[in-house]
């Protein structure tokens, strides 16, 4: 068994995400499909919105496509993804990179468990929970 985490994103922002978390983590995007191969009809404009993507983060999956109108997200915290770094200085240089258009909403920094942990909204509403060793 393999949980998968997959993002909807309102307004078209999903090819926009993609690139910027392939950028950010390094990902190969493995698949790409536009709502224009999808085997239903479409609104018009909606053609090259993106109706399934995939990226492969170091054998880690995370999906992504845009939602289509009367179907819209709703963004808020029911949902983060944590990652966890084995280097200490690539999980701060990727809760730095996140924080820079989104917000931090909690500081990365020594955890009482031990190791490191922040927390961070980046700029598509999308919270995640950074850690370190």
């Amino acid at each position: 068994m393999k949980l998968n985490a997959y993002l909807t994103l309102n307004g078209g922002l999903a090819r926009e995400a993609i690139n910027y978390y392939a950028a950010l983590l390094g990902a190969e995007v493995e698949n790409l499909m536009t709502f224009a191969e999808a085997p239903f009809d479409v609104p018009e404009g909606f053609q090259n919105k993106i109706l399934h993507a995939h990226l492969n983060i170091s054998g880690n999956d995370l999906m992504l496509s845009d939602t289509l109108p009367g179907h819209e997200a709703h963004m808020g915290s029911h949902i983060h993804l944590s990652l966890g770094f084995d280097q200490r200085e690539k999980a701060q240089d990727f809760y730095e990179a996140v924080e820079t258009d989104g917000e931090s909403t909690m500081p990365f920094e020594p955890a009482y468990w031990g190791g490191l942990f922040g927390a961070v909204r980046d700029k598509y509403g999308i919270h995640w929970m950074v850690s370190a060793p």
